[in-house]
């Protein structure tokens, strides 16, 4: 066991309102119904960014950090880099998507090159910002990836944390998060008619249609961009199936809230999609990245959506599992950073 901080700060970035930002103010609320004393601290890019007002419900206040021993400053991986200014407290890295990380950056994309050609897409038909993109590779240029060795290190999902243990020689303690249910209640107790539809996120992959359209027959799809998150929640509860190719830097929200709608989750088998401590799903509903990977994915899809009650039966495991999110995060939370268990020795599980 290892010293426990009087003072937890956690950086993040204000006026941005995606799962990262909504984990980092659900890991101060964590702290402070534990009895912590705890703060968000906004970038220094952000401070003049108003606060999300759909995150009001969270106690997480705000202050400025006291850089003192006796104070812990934790970064998501994207603001790793500002930790190095700090001279006096304690440090710590909480790697929500390890693939968009500074250090990590420039492998992942090389793998989505290979992604890419294998799968027959063109390259870079998903990366809707080139100009974070291009930052991102100036800044990982700079990063020497020993800095990371001083500080403590948390991880988001099973994934990260073998992710860190082979490339950078750390280890990371588990602690992950959880999906906010208010929006998705509400959405639940409507009445929707199912549809024959695949909702997909053109973020990740606005290709999709293109490359399984061809192999399903009337199939609407159904792109999650331009909608309120109640929008989102209503077109997942309308969809009898939701399709990701990853490549999942962490437990990904999208998935989870997905099937908690109603709508069958398939993912491919990449990144925290291949592991099932970071994604139980039935075996059925991962699609290995192979030659035919197209034709694998419209087949598992085609299944669900001949018999979309039976698949959704066949994730009400992962739906249980899904519900005690919260529950599992409060108690990573206090192992940690409470009682001071930042050596996880857990078995990291293999993919499945």
């Amino acid at each position: 066991m290892q010293r426990v901080y009087e003072r937890i700060f956690v950086l993040y970035p204000r006026g941005q309102r995606t799962g990262g930002p909504e984990a980092l103010h659900q890991l101060v609320d964590s702290l402070r119904r534990q009895g912590a004393d705890a703060s968000l601290v906004p970038l220094e890019s952000t401070r003049h960014a108003p606060r999300v007002d759909a995150y009001e419900h969270y106690d997480a206040p705000e202050a400025a950090i006291v850089d003192r021993p006796e104070s812990l400053v934790i970064a998501p991986e994207s603001a790793v880099h500002r930790l190095s200014a700090l001279n006096h407290a304690g440090t710590a890295c909480w790697w929500l998507s390890i693939d968009y990380s500074v250090p990590f950056y420039s492998r992942q994309e090389y793998a989505d090159r290979a992604f890419a050609r294998r799968i027959g897409v063109a390259h870079r038909a998903w990366e809707p910002n080139r100009l974070a993109s291009t930052y991102r590779h100036l800044l990982a240029r700079t990063f020497r990836r020993r800095e990371l060795r001083p500080m403590h290190h948390l991880a988001q999902s099973e994934y990260a944390r073998s992710f860190l243990r082979i490339e950078a020689d750390v280890d990371a303690a588990l602690v992950s998060d959880y999906i906010p249910r208010a929006i998705i209640d509400a959405e639940l107790s409507t009445a929707t008619e199912r549809r024959r539809a695949v909702a997909f996120n053109p973020k990740k992959a606005s290709w999709v249609p293109d490359l399984l359209g061809p192999h399903l027959a009337d199939v609407e799809w159904i792109p999650l961009t331009g909608m309120t998150p109640e929008g989102v929640a209503h077109a997942l509860h309308s969809s009898a199936a939701y399709f990701d190719p990853g490549f999942h830097p962490g437990r990904d929200r999208m998935p989870r809230e997905a099937a908690l709608l109603g709508a069958v989750s398939v993912l491919a088998r990449r990144g925290a999609g291949a592991f099932w401590a970071d994604t139980p799903l039935p075996w059925q509903h991962k699609v290995a990245v192979t030659d035919v990977f197209a034709a694998d994915a419209a087949a598992a899809l085609e299944t669900v959506l001949a018999a979309p009650a039976q698949a959704a039966a066949e994730q009400a495991q992962y739906r249980r599992w899904i519900d005690g999110d919260r529950e599992r995060f409060d108690s990573e939370v206090a192992g940690v950073l409470l009682d001071g268990r930042w050596a996880d020795d857990t078995p990291i599980l293999p993919a499945r």
